[in-house]
């Protein structure tokens, strides 16, 4: 066997390894916006209207018009069911089901009448994807796995009592663990895994122009550069073992900027509308680059591209004292160009439906959210990445959020209900 051949073979699976990222996104690539049970039901259309901990995430500046006192903590349910259709015909392929559960916790406290102090711990970037270990496109993925996990200190300033502003640290802990066969003869498969620390800031802003009926914000999250190291395990078979040694690695992965902009309406006192924007800088994946400890580098581009999400909500107060219906719709815009989708992050075109329910007892308020996500089928059209073929992808969200509220607040904000 040519050396020149086992070379390529391991650079492709090398290059392989280290971009397998979770799919099943949000906002395309590999972002899961969406982290309580209130803003899941609601589209994530919430910029302008958030006041729950929560808003720690989705405008920090929204905790200034909550509760003096608030916690949250619960869950994000997702599941996806994908599949791979071969170009020219032939026997689909369905992906392992995956089903993960992602935590979230956030905090808030009012430090004085314009000081407010909040922290979110929570991940919003990951999930995965495993395919048949003898699949068409196995020497691209079999299985994949990005988890990350956020802490985010805020401290948020109320100069004017309609006007707060936010600003955050993020504290990001990423883990890759990445499966994928190598081609014949060689045979057997290549493992990379990898852990790292990444850093960034964030800030917010709202106004309420008319107080519980119109509420603006506007926010930004930097992106956030991930550097992690690990090893690459490679298993081939017995005669190929002196030429693809296992060994430590090095890499980098920058997860995007987010810009969120977001108006809360309220056209009667029982219903509140939201209507936000999100541009997600998908741009910052354009390649990778893989340092091997032998000190040869190997890249590979993605040429992303940024995305545009836009989302709407609608949380209807009902008579039943307490509980709020709610319901959202997202039009979420890939960034995965076709002649560059690969197994690993088979993204699309999405709308998502999403329902759900709020009841408030007092102190206590349990939110329970759910999102279908309709991927528009997607085509890889070059083989660069992977099998030429067609995507189908369907996943759903389930999420429930419990939040402990004590303390009286200045003023009723836009995303409180009309009841007690």
């Amino acid at each position: 066997m040519g050396t020149k051949f086992i070379l390529r073979s391991l650079r492709a699976a090398l290059v392989a390894a280290v971009v397998l990222v979770g799919t099943q996104a949000r906002a395309g690539g590999f972002l899961v916006y969406d982290v309580s049970g209130e803003a899941v039901a609601k589209g994530s259309a919430v910029v302008a209207s958030s006041t729950a901990p929560d808003a720690v995430w989705y405008n920090p500046a929204g905790i200034a018009f909550g509760a003096p006192y608030q916690f949250s903590l619960g869950t994000v349910y997702t599941t996806a069911d994908n599949t791979f259709i071969p170009k020219g015909g032939g026997k689909s392929v369905s992906a392992v089901p995956g089903n993960y559960f992602l935590p979230h916790l956030f905090a808030s406290v009012r430090a004085t009448d314009w000081l407010y102090i909040g922290v979110g711990g929570y991940s919003v970037f990951g999930l995965g994807t495993e395919w048949p270990k003898d699949w068409v496109g196995k020497v691209s993925t079999i299985k994949s796995a990005l988890t990350t996990a956020t802490i985010n200190p805020t401290l948020t300033f109320k100069p004017h009592k309609d006007v707060a502003i936010g600003i955050g640290f993020d504290a990001v802990r990423s883990a890759l663990d990445a499966k994928q066969g190598l081609p014949e003869p060689i045979g057997g498969t290549a493992r990379f895994g990898a852990a790292g620390w990444g850093y960034g800031a964030n800030v917010g802003v709202m106004w309420r122009a008319i107080p519980d009926k119109l509420s603006m914000g506007v926010t930004y999250r930097s992106r956030v550069k991930l550097v992690m190291s690990g090893n690459i395990d490679i298993a081939p078979r017995p005669e190929f073992l002196r030429d693809l040694p296992s060994g430590t690695v090095k890499t980098s992965l920058t997860l995007p900027d987010i810009i969120a902009f977001g108006v809360s309406f309220k056209p009667v006192p029982e219903v509140e509308l939201g209507v936000d924007a999100n541009i997600v800088t998908w741009s910052t994946y354009d390649k990778t680059v893989l340092k091997r400890n032998n000190g040869s580098d190997i890249v590979m581009n993605h040429g992303w591209t940024d995305a545009l999400v836009l989302r709407v909500g609608v949380d209807w107060a009902t008579p039943a004292k307490g509980l709020n219906v709610r319901a959202g719709l997202i039009y979420d815009k890939t960034p995965v160009p076709d002649e560059l989708l690969e197994p690993s992050t088979p993204d699309a075109d999405q709308i998502d439906v999403c329902l759900g329910l709020g009841y408030q007892y007092k102190w206590l308020k349990a939110d329970l959210g759910y999102q279908l996500v309709a991927f528009f089928p997607h085509n890889a059209t070059t083989g660069v990445l992977g099998p030429e073929g067609k995507y189908k992808t369907l996943a759903h969200f389930l999420a429930l959020t419990l939040t402990f509220q004590f303390g009286e607040r200045a003023k009723p904000s836009l995303a409180a209900s009309a009841t007690p």
